[in-house]
């Protein structure tokens, strides 16, 4: 192994442009220096590669292979400029090297397919593809700082990916991303990632995939009209935060799920955009508030959040099955809050499994109340007007279900079943009470 530094301008495999006439190879350790622009006409082998202030790496469509060099601190640093497109392929070494892009311009493709751990530096940017074939890129560095990592095409991660909190934009806002995929590690931490999709970007990372997620955000922002397909369903782990929202364009963008999936977080779906659960079993454990559409696709498969919030404008097209409501919102109290948007119930159930949960709809087609204990209390308040509906069944497992509004009107079509732990009303009640039947 040799440290190479550049003499002149010119091309890599020139002797004229190094000190000593020789052309850099395998584990050579080769400094640009300031004044000089060095050109590939072809790939290259080398160990580590340093552009200094002033110096340029001009890539032309070529790859350098790094098998590392321990005379270096940094297994690729540029400092100066990289000037086209230039792929780094990093293969070999014995010590885990810092990746270091400080200067103007940027590497095109990265690959990583060595063992050792590399971090980023600094922020990096890459204008095509990272691929992690083996080995594990993290995006902090040693003093502890979160770079921001950003891929203008594909991230397929069969290695360990450790985003830390760290933002990572995929695509930009006036271009798609690649697909985001692979069977690797992925460590998001408290990441966000904006992932900018159109027609051909999907976040699809296997199934055999294991994810750590923390209190990540996945943030899905469409460019234009299309449907996407995603796979949420992992060997183990789930996304924690998932938003969706409009970008660039028109029309409303369309996220659908391809497999059962937990978000073990947030589900928010925004303005102009819709996620659809594409007749999946589908649970959210924390709060989903849609001022898109949220829809289930005629399915009759189970959905379970922790609270749903359908915003002004908003859409909630339910299961035909059964949506199953655990806690609620935090900020506003509410388990089911209505604001002014429009649920479509589709002939099914809802359930509220909450001790102490407030609603504010005007018409079900079933509901079940059924707390996690006998002492539980569920009031019911209208959207608008003066009257509560369940246009089928009513079924009282255990708890208690009654207004808020004393005088309003509770109309069920069909059946009212109260079970042994359940109670309908209060005391206080002076609406009127328009069963079908009514089982105690």
């Amino acid at each position: 192994m040799a440290n190479i530094s550049s003499a002149a301008t010119g091309d890599w495999n020139a002797t004229s442009s190094w000190s000593g006439g020789a052309v850099p190879v395998a584990g050579d350790l080769v400094t640009i220096l300031s004044g000089h622009n060095v050109t590939l006409t072809q790939d290259q082998p080398t160990g580590a590669v340093v552009i200094n202030s002033g110096g340029t790496l001009t890539g032309g469509g070529f790859k350098l292979t790094l098998n590392d060099n321990a005379g270096t601190t940094f297994i690729f640093s540029n400092v100066g400029t990289i000037s086209g497109n230039l792929d780094i392929d990093i293969t070999g070494g014995s010590a885990d090297r810092p990746i270091n892009e400080v200067g103007t311009g940027s590497i095109r493709n990265l690959t990583i397919n060595n063992t050792q751990t590399y971090n980023l530096h600094a922020n990096l940017s890459l204008s095509g593809n990272l691929t992690l074939t083996t080995g594990t890129l993290t995006t902090v560095n040693s003093g502890g700082t979160n770079n921001s990592l950003t891929v203008a095409g594909v991230v397929t991660n069969n290695g360990t990916l450790t985003l830390n909190g760290s933002t990572v934009n995929l695509g930009s806002t006036s271009a798609e991303a690649g697909d985001f995929q692979g069977s690797g590690t992925f460590n998001l931490d408290t990441s966000t990632i904006n992932f900018h999709t159109a027609s051909s970007a999907n976040f699809t990372p296997d199934t055999s995939a294991n994810f750590d997620t923390n209190t990540s955000t996945l943030n899905l922002i469409g460019l234009d009209s299309s449907t996407r397909a995603h796979n949420f369903t992992f060997a183990s782990g789930n996304l924690h935060n998932v938003t969706t929202s409009r970008g660039t364009g028109s029309g409303t963008h369309i996220d659908k799920l391809n497999g059962n999936s937990t978000i073990t977080g947030n589900l928010t779906v925004g303005a102009n955009s819709k996620f659809s659960s594409g007749t999946r079993v589908f649970t959210v454990n924390g709060d989903v508030s849609v001022t898109g559409e949220l829809d289930c696709d005629d399915s009759d498969k189970p959905m379970t959040f922790g609270s749903l919030t359908i915003n002004s404008g908003g859409t909630y097209i339910a299961t035909s099955g059964t949506t199953t409501i655990t806690s609620e919102k935090s900020s506003s109290g509410f388990a089911w809050y209505n604001v002014s948007g429009t649920f479509t119930h589709n002939n099914g159930n809802v359930e509220f499994n909450d001790n102490a949960s407030h609603i504010r709809e005007n018409t079900f087609y079933d509901l079940n109340i059924n707390c996690n204990n006998s002492g539980g209390n569920i009031q019911w308040r209208d959207a608008s007007g003066n009257t509560l509906t369940v246009a089928n069944d009513l079924t009282i497992t255990s708890g208690t279900l009654k207004r808020e509004t004393v005088t309003d009107t509770l109309t069920v079509t069909a059946d009212v079943n109260i079970a042994a732990n359940g109670t309908l009303g209060q005391t206080t009640d002076t609406g009127a009470n328009n069963f079908g039947s009514l089982t105690i």
